[in-house]
């Protein structure tokens, strides 16, 4: 976060590296909201993909 702007909204999956404490404590001492994408849902992220692979 030191070499990018901040994002409004932080949206990962549910690993244990995005879910640890120090993890959201960080993402919410600089303002940003958190989501999480369900567990299970294996296409939540085929739209985005699949629009990111038509821009390039």
């Amino acid at each position: 976060m030191q070499q990018h702007p901040t994002p409004f909204i932080f949206n990962s999956d549910q690993g244990g590296q995005f879910t640890s404490q120090p993890s959201k404590q960080a993402l919410l001492q600089v303002g940003c909201r958190i989501s999480r994408d369900g567990r299970g849902h294996t296409t939540d992220n085929a739209f985005m993909e699949s629009l990111w692979r038509s821009v390039k």
